[in-house]
């Protein structure tokens, strides 16, 4: 329940009497100069200025509001506020209205119409809709934004409003802010027959995305490692993880050859057996008490994580933690080892997006992924990375999608 000096501004703006709201809005704002910081007073702030064609100053508004108020329907208020702000005037009018991502996700383009009109109902899904041949129709894919740089802001602006209009529960500012943060980002997935028009029609529009397959995924190998070396003439040995004893042979790559560096700090975790109490409730009884014991998850620290990709698209993740590293012999600590790695191989690209990402990854999304396959894997008593599948998957997407076809 809004307050009576809150509902009246309410009212007037749900009625379409702005200057009416204006008026009751600073109405308010002499009677209590206080609640101008208040988040709810700076919405209608906003929305009362973007209304009177004062874009700047809502725009200002809206912007600090988003980074200071904790308020989840006003900060998804003030999301699509500014989200129309971005667009070229408003959208048209109509009487059925269709969202843009229902439009581009059910309705095929005129030039596809025509060919799938006059093609044999015998035909293949695939056929019909431009796959190529080896993709099947229902196969799990991901629609990825991933520039090969850093876009400036104009060029940023116009990629979120054109991906906004196709993408469902999305909006133009909130992929602007993903876009300065740098990174990949998984904007949809879906059934590759559904998502190749869409993703056909982003990249005619010039938009940096890329559609990775599922089956790419689960066959890349994500290698952990424990000793990394320089054998010289440009050449590195990775030692990789044995959590068995056996040892295992060394993977050899050339300096030059790697392309990026995905480098993490993360949650460390370890898998403990715990005695927990459960309540069994049966009907017509009373509920029953009853201690076993469970592994739980233990938080431990902040680990490290640097993966290594490398150019070779049949190569593997070469992945170091700091809890399994072994040493190198310019320095033990972790960074001097990333300046020591750095300097080994100046033309690879930084990425420290993975920070971002792994703040994602409680979204429920993310909780059924496709995972990387180990070469080996960490004991129960071993620290492990909180949220290590999500962090392997994410790290394939980067390496996957810039990959040169």
């Amino acid at each position: 329940m809004l307050e009576p000096s809150l509902e009246t501004i309410k009212n007037a703006y749900d009625q379409g009497d702005y200057n009416q709201a204006m008026a009751n809005l600073q109405a308010l704002l002499q009677e209590q100069p206080e609640a101008k910081d208040r988040p709810p007073v700076q919405l209608y702030l906003g929305l009362l200025y973007a209304q009177q064609g004062q874009r700047q100053e809502a725009e200002a508004v809206l912007r600090r509001l988003l980074q200071y108020s904790h308020n989840r329907q006003v900060l998804h208020l003030a999301r699509q506020a500014l989200s129309t702000l971005l667009k070229d005037g408003p959208a048209p009018a109509s009487s059925t209205q269709v969202s843009p991502a229902q439009a581009s996700l059910t309705q095929t383009p005129p030039a596809q119409a025509s060919t799938q009109e006059s093609s044999s109902p015998a035909e293949p899904a695939s056929v019909q809709s431009g796959l190529p041949e080896s993709w099947e129709p229902a196969e799990l894919v991901f629609l990825v934004w991933s520039p090969a740089e850093t876009l400036e802001r104009p060029e940023q602006q116009r990629c979120a409003v054109t991906l906004a209009q196709h993408l469902p529960s999305t909006d133009a500012y909130t992929l602007q802010l993903h876009m300065r943060r740098g990174g990949a980002r998984v904007l949809h997935q879906g059934e590759a027959a559904h998502l190749w028009p869409l993703y056909q029609a982003l990249r005619q529009a010039q938009v940096p995305v890329q559609l990775v397959r599922s089956s790419q995924v689960q066959k890349l190998i994500l290698l952990p490692g424990q000793q990394l070396r320089d054998e010289g003439d440009g050449w590195g040995s990775f030692q990789p993880l044995s959590v068995t004893g056996d040892s295992k042979p060394a993977y050899r790559f050339a300096w030059a050859s790697v392309r990026r560096l995905l480098i993490t700090s993360a949650r460390m975790t370890t898998l403990q057996v715990r005695e927990v109490e459960i309540q069994q409730t049966r009907p017509w009884s009373k509920p029953q008490t009853q201690i076993e014991e469970k592994m739980v998850e233990v938080v431990q620290d902040y680990g490290q994580v640097c993966d290594l990709h490398l150019a070779d698209p049949e190569a593997p993740i070469l992945r170091l933690s700091d809890r399994d590293f072994a040493g190198n012999s310019p320095a033990p600590a972790w960074e001097h080892l990333m300046t020591w790695i750095q300097n080994q191989c100046p033309q690879a690209e930084v990425d420290r997006s993975g920070d971002v990402f792994l703040q994602e990854i409680i979204r429920p999304e993310w909780r059924n992924l496709p995972t990387v396959p180990w070469s080996g894997y960490y004991p129960p008593e071993q620290p492990y990375l909180r949220g290590g599948t999500a962090l392997q998957f994410y790290s394939s997407l980067v390496y996957l999608s810039h990959q040169k076809s």
